[in-house]
């Protein structure tokens, strides 16, 4: 079923994640061999792709009709997801890693 629906926008969902995929990549990835982000964007990415492969298994598993608000969560899933993996990695950035350390070592 999903078939009929998708078979002309299959490779602008294709293309679309892997230009997302490598914007993140190139965003996330640093110079820097410890602080790149790259396997972060890439398995974001990744997981992105399968709980949107999920969702669709689920709806289809439970007789949901395919309508055309299917037609985007791909891009909510692969905008909110990517979205998290910046503010992570920048959170991640922004912690005091000293007094993270102190604060583990006195537990």
């Amino acid at each position: 079923i999903l078939f009929k629906f998708f078979h002309r926008e299959i490779f602008l969902f294709g293309l679309t994640f892997f230009l997302m995929l490598v914007f993140a990549m190139v965003s996330l990835g640093k110079l820097d061999r410890v602080k790149s982000r790259a396997s972060l964007a890439f398995f974001t990415t990744i997981w992105i792709c399968i709980s949107g492969f999920a969702a669709y298994g689920v709806c289809a598993g439970f007789g949901v009709p395919f309508t055309s608000l299917q037609q985007v969560l791909p891009f909510l899933l692969i905008g909110i997801g990517l979205d998290d993996a910046f503010i992570i990695a920048l959170a991640f950035d922004d912690t005091n890693q000293v007094r993270f350390f102190i604060l583990i070592k006195g537990l």
